[in-house]
């Protein structure tokens, strides 16, 4: 069955510590509804077809790891005060996006960014990259 958009937050477990959401092509923005989810610790997300991804201020609030695998996104827009626990970020075959989003550079616990298969991001020009890196995160790729 197709998967073009997720049901409200209300509809998932409150207590929902670890979600693994493998989708074929959601085509709208799953981020405002998972977002709400306020046990949420471990976000395994693949399949988002869509232009902007955006994670709002107080969004994600316990969660600590983040991966992202086979979306296409021409934006991430990430507001601050966004996963403030977030340690860990994962991304794998992210089509379109050409930089990294600079709310990365607002994740006070980001420990350990690894990036794989980023087509059309170059990391020797990428600011927010070579910030994270300044910052002791480890961006890895």
């Amino acid at each position: 069955m197709p998967l073009d958009q997720l049901p409200e937050s209300r509809h998932f477990p409150q207590g929902l510590r670890e979600l693994r959401l493998f989708a074929d092509a959601i085509q709208q923005d799953p981020m405002p509804i998972l977002e709400k989810l306020p046990c949420l610790v471990v976000l395994w997300l693949q399949g988002y077809n869509g232009r902007t991804m955006v994670c709002s201020a107080q969004g994600f609030p316990r969660l600590q790891e983040l991966r992202l695998s086979f979306l296409s996104v021409e934006e991430w827009r990430m507001e601050v005060e966004a996963m403030p626990r977030l340690s860990r970020l994962m991304i794998f075959d992210f089509f379109n996006m050409k930089k990294l989003p600079e709310g990365l550079l607002h994740l006070p616990s980001l420990k350990e960014l690894e990036l794989v298969r980023m087509y059309y991001l170059d990391s020797e020009d990428d600011i927010t990259w070579k910030k994270l890196e300044g910052k002791g995160c480890k961006v890895g790729h």
